[in-house]
């Protein structure tokens, strides 16, 4: 049976019937199916000179990890004001993403490393302390099954890519032209030092490698090192879901495996 398609949205002509007005997200729930759920990821090159990503909606990205601070002062919050002041364009973008991560082999590895000494003793309680923390991902007994996870802490930048001030996306090669963007890096870099925060630029085989644990799921034995596989001749956002990897849209959230995204 063929479809009548509406020239202006692409919709099949039925889904504008009344009986379809009562449902606000069946154009989302269509358009979804249409194009694949990495076409809706923002994240498109990346300059590694600049150190900055160009995003498929034209806009200009900046992203650090950090370390998070326990318990916080006043002083923190002070310097952190500083990332408004660091003469961020017209509708830029700050995102500070605090995220639970239960993937805390490498924090185990490095401990297991520095437990250099060969004793039985000290071997045996190296060993039943990271089978304790591992299992621990489930949720501890002994802390109303509270999980074990690696806090980790993300800033993000979003910028204008025509921003009047800036309008440097098709610029990168002109260094008079990157130099206010480049200048708003660096004071931004030195606010998140100054709050303690100890900022690292994040390259695109660690976004990726973080996007790709998040979003997906990978046999027991998977490569570490394919985690990190970065294509620069690929947009970005098609190195991270999947193919296999399958996503369910509902009402009002997207659920991939076990986690649920709400827009």
């Amino acid at each position: 049976m063929s479809k009548r398609f509406c020239p202006s949205t692409g919709i099949p002509s039925h889904c504008n019937s009344p009986t379809s007005a009562g449902h606000p997200h069946r154009k989302k729930i269509i358009d979804s199916k249409q194009s694949p759920f990495s076409s809706y990821l923002n994240y498109l090159a990346y300059d590694p000179e600049l150190e900055l990503y160009l995003n498929q909606d034209g806009s200009l990205g900046l992203l650090w990890e950090c370390s998070p601070v326990i318990y916080a002062g006043p002083k923190t919050i002070t310097a952190l004001e500083g990332l408004f002041r660091a003469g961020l364009p017209k509708d830029s973008v700050i995102q500070l993403l605090f995220h639970a991560d239960s993937h805390i082999e490498p924090i185990l590895d490095r401990y297991q490393n520095c437990r250099s000494r060969t004793e039985t003793i000290v071997s045996s309680n190296t060993d039943a302390v990271v089978s304790f923390l591992v299992e621990g991902k489930k949720g501890l007994q002994a802390c109303p099954n509270i999980p074990v996870r690696n806090f980790r802490l993300f800033v993000a930048v979003k910028i204008p890519g025509d921003t009047q001030e800036l309008k440097v996306s098709k610029d990168f090669a002109r260094k008079e032209r990157t130099a206010p963007l480049l200048d708003i890096k660096r004071q931004i870099h030195e606010t998140l030092k100054a709050a303690l925060l100890s900022p690292c630029h994040m390259h695109p085989g660690s976004l990726l490698e973080w996007r790709r644990r998040l979003l997906n799921s990978y046999p027991e034995n998977y490569p570490e090192q394919n985690f990190h596989t970065y294509n620069p001749t690929i947009p970005l956002r098609k190195q991270i879901i999947n193919s296999d990897t399958v996503v369910r849209e509902e009402s009002d959230h997207m659920r991939i495996l076990t986690e649920i995204f709400f827009g």
